[in-house]
């Protein structure tokens, strides 16, 4: 039987952008969890989110309005904030900057 999905692990096809070495699972992990309270928050953006622990930061974007522009938020500040409020305050601040709501954006879509 052939496998469709296999799941991901730190040795096997995770590479940077450019190809170049395995993205440490830690970073993953952190990346999405990241990702998952700002789409919880404001679902329907385009959120770009990369963790780097060695480095102490994650960086966070919003494609659909600027591949250039976003913030980072230090890693440690994470480590007291178990809720992850610094993030949900960074990223509606982020969107205010560009005059776009709280709330969920365009490619949000209710299914009934």
């Amino acid at each position: 039987m052939v496998e469709l999905i296999k799941p991901l692990q730190y040795h096997d096809e995770a590479k940077d952008k450019d190809g170049n070495k395995p993205i440490p699972l830690q970073d993953i992990e952190l990346s999405k969890k990241v990702a998952e309270k700002l789409n919880d928050h404001y679902p329907g953006h385009a959120w770009g989110v990369t963790a780097s622990v060695q480095n102490g930061t994650v960086t966070i974007r919003n494609f659909a309005l600027s591949d250039k522009y976003g913030f980072v938020v230090l890693i440690d500040k994470l480590k007291t904030d178990p809720g992850l409020k610094l993030i949900v305050n960074a990223g509606g601040e982020f969107l205010e900057r560009y005059n776009i709501k709280r709330g969920a954006g365009p490619y949000h879509h209710q299914i009934y």
